[in-house]
């Protein structure tokens, strides 16, 4: 997943908890991650620290499915708010391989 795609799918799950009227803290008790970790997924970025730079996170495809359940709706949704790359769609088994 490129920066820019992180970014993206980040802002889509945010999106799509503020519509559900949830704060990040309610969403990660919900979906059994801290606050911090959602923070960062929402943010699409891993800030710099101890010496190593930022970098665009990875959100399993089972936290995703995991977010999607706990703001009732499905990963295809949240994915297709955000501009995610054929690649990355296929990566999280929203495309078929062909």
């Amino acid at each position: 997943m490129t920066p820019d795609e992180a970014r993206s799918l980040g802002r889509a799950i945010r999106t799509a908890r503020l519509e559900q009227g949830l704060s990040q803290l309610k969403l990660a008790v919900a979906i059994g991650v801290s606050g911090g970790q959602l923070s960062i997924w929402e943010r699409g970025r891993v800030p710099a620290a101890r010496g190593r730079d930022a970098y665009a996170p990875t959100i399993p495809r089972d936290q995703l499915e995991a977010i999607a359940a706990a703001l009732d709706c499905t990963v295809t949704a949240i994915a297709d708010r955000a501009a995610l790359s054929a690649t990355t769609r296929v990566l999280y088994g929203l495309e078929p391989l062909g």
